[in-house]
């Protein structure tokens, strides 16, 4: 058989469809990026097309997004987050750059000067106008020089929280009564999340102290997602360390519990019903974070906010302060992805 190039992309997408249906990623990502790559099918289909609902919340599908023609990899997205929260600070860098640059040139100019004002003779420089500039331009290059450390420091740091974040939007979530799954990234632009992590204790609590704000959470578009740290890691079937104490899991139905207490919080509405997919993928985020937040390592409980823009806006450990968060919330517009605990 000799396809037409209509019928080659069609029996590639075609195929890796029939291959998520059965689960099988790995073979489903490979004829994807054929049909795009060889077979020049528009990546948007694979972001649209309800049949890829699944895939889209595997790992293989950030695979295949660095992979193909017209797909943003996990790279460029984090690039682009970071330089859209700092706008400026590119500019910055090339200002202290070239700034230092030039002090750095200027200093091996006046340094060949300083050796001919020292030899003296006809024609020599002067030696307090040469050794003068020698300190001018040694001050400055030291000054652009912590400047310009700083700005790479700070850099850095962003790009590290941004890379964080976009694990985050890699992670899965069931939607409503477990018939789809998502990745975490597609609630973006439309909701706020607030994820409660930690004992089934602490996520009871932490929505008890949730009742009386239902209209406020559903006004402002958010939703609870509880993850149990108590479960056992669903791969290993090992508990990850987390903290002092420890408890063993009760039911192993405790995230769809307590997600189903969420979505009570939001007058039942179905679509707002969240779960998380591979509670030990959500486990190992959560600790990670942790870690990064600066936390006390020893801490169980702990709540993450995330801005409708995707952006971790607000932590801390414990039950939040409700009523200082909602009057807290972002404008998405200036959030510059600062950290801050409650």
């Amino acid at each position: 058989m000799k396809p037409n190039e209509d019928e080659a992309r069609a029996a590639s997408y075609n195929r890796a469809c029939g291959y998520v249906k059965m689960n099988m990623y790995d073979e489903a990502k490979d004829d994807l990026i054929a049909a795009v790559n060889v077979h020049n099918l528009k990546f948007k289909v694979l972001t649209s097309d309800p049949d890829l609902d699944a895939f889209r919340a595997s790992t293989q599908y950030g695979e295949v997004a660095a992979a193909v023609k017209g797909g943003r990899g996990a790279s460029t997205m984090v690039n682009l987050r970071a330089e859209a929260q700092e706008p400026f600070r590119f500019f910055k860098l090339y200002l202290f750059g070239g700034l230092a640059a030039g002090a750095g040139l200027g200093l091996f100019i006046i340094g060949t000067r300083l050796i001919k004002a020292v030899q003296g003779g006809e024609g020599a420089p002067d030696l307090t106008e040469t050794v003068t500039n020698l300190g001018i331009n040694t001050v400055g290059l030291l000054a652009f020089s912590v400047l310009l450390r700083g700005e790479l420091q700070g850099r850095e740091k962003i790009i590290q929280k941004v890379e964080r974040e976009e694990e985050l939007g890699r992670l899965g979530v069931t939607l409503g009564d477990g018939d789809k799954n998502v990745l975490f990234s597609r609630l973006r632009g439309s909701y706020r999340v607030f994820i409660v992590a930690g004992s089934e204790e602490h996520i009871t609590k932490t929505l008890e102290s949730l009742e009386r704000f239902k209209e406020k959470l559903t006004k402002n578009k958010i939703v609870i997602l509880p993850v149990a740290m108590d479960e056992s890691g669903e791969e290993s079937g090992d508990e990850l360390p987390f903290g002092q104490r420890r408890r063993k899991a009760k039911t192993s139905k405790t995230t769809e519990l307590t997600a189903s207490a969420a979505a009570a919080l939001l007058g039942g509405d179905k679509k707002l019903k969240l779960m998380p997919v591979d509670n030990g993928a959500w486990k190992r985020w959560i600790i990670n974070q942790i870690e990064s937040s600066g936390f006390d390592p020893t801490v169980r409980d702990v709540f993450f906010g995330v801005a409708k823009n995707g952006t971790i806006w607000k932590s801390g450990a414990g039950i939040p302060n409700w009523m200082k968060l909602f009057e807290d919330l972002p404008d998405e517009d200036s959030i510059q992805g600062k950290v801050t605990g409650v």
